[in-house]
């Protein structure tokens, strides 16, 4: 992609954010929020991780950023782009749950044994996202001077209040 870009005189940015979360949302947050608005007991209070989460507005808004500001020195560029706040996954889901006004329901299971259930289950794919970290450095974004326009607060009630609509 360096080459395209430096042999074709193209601006290029490689957007790689975490976990987009928003009205429509797929996969791992839909089964989130399905989860929650059940009232499921979830089996995650004892991971103890840091997870980088990114509000699709947050996404949109640093896209027209780029694409309203790009780089005259540089033809291309990896931005790594997430919500400020990074928070761990029984966080994310206490917030969530807050955001949608249902009661949680948490309780701990060891985080190894938790990732042998997933594994027997099939899911090993699912182990890194709920149990693993991903703490992502945006500083490089923010030198842009994009600023994430929502909190993961807000972020979450906009994801619900949309699926309400």
């Amino acid at each position: 992609m360096r080459t395209l870009a430096r042999d074709n005189d193209m601006k290029i940015s490689v957007i790689r954010p975490p976990l987009v979360y928003g009205a429509g949302a797929k996969d791992n947050f839909a089964l989130l929020m399905r989860a929650v608005q059940l009232g499921l007991p979830l089996p995650v209070a004892a991971i103890r991780n840091q997870r980088a989460f990114l509000a699709v507005q947050n996404l949109a808004s640093f896209i027209l950023r780029r694409l309203g500001h790009p780089d005259p020195a540089s033809n291309f560029e990896i931005f790594l782009v997430a919500d400020r706040e990074q928070v761990s996954t029984p966080e994310f889901i206490t917030r969530l749950a807050e955001a949608s006004g249902k009661n949680l329901r948490l309780f701990g299971v060891p985080p190894g044994l938790l990732s042998t259930l997933l594994n027997v289950m099939g899911r090993q794919d699912t182990h890194d996202s709920l149990i693993g970290s991903l703490e992502l450095n945006i500083s490089k974004a923010l030198a842009t001077g994009w600023q994430p326009q929502v909190s993961l607060d807000e972020g979450l009630r906009l994801a619900l209040s949309a699926q309400d609509a």
